[in-house]
């Protein structure tokens, strides 16, 4: 006698309507890459690298380096942006960041 016969109704009904869910659409791997430095500038302290992986081999790490006050009170931040493809590192930038009276980090110089 089976103890949970809802479970056992269920469970093939879920997993069938789950297969059958189609996934959003991906975002545009820039978009991508600005929600990632967004959410990086915003939540990690310095020194503390946030990944993408926007393909099977292509990767975006950021890392904040420094935090400021600037002379019109607003936070700054600089940061690095590393792209890399296959384990091979494409290309490394530096960039500083300013949040706006809106709490959005605004790239200010690259």
């Amino acid at each position: 006698m089976n103890r949970y016969p809802v479970l056992t109704l269920l469970l093939p009904f879920t997993l069938l309507t789950t297969a059958c869910v189609t996934p959003s659409p991906a975002q545009d791997p820039e978009q991508e890459k600005q929600s990632l430095i967004q959410n990086v500038l915003e939540k990690n302290v310095s020194g503390q690298s946030g990944g993408l992986q926007l393909t099977n081999t292509d990767r975006v790490i950021v890392t904040p380096v420094k935090t400021w006050k600037s002379v019109t009170g607003h936070f700054c931040r600089s940061y690095i942006t590393e792209a890399w493809n296959d384990r091979t590192l494409q290309a490394k930038t530096t960039a500083t960041a300013c949040r706006n009276k809106h709490g959005k980090w605004i790239t200010v110089s690259s």
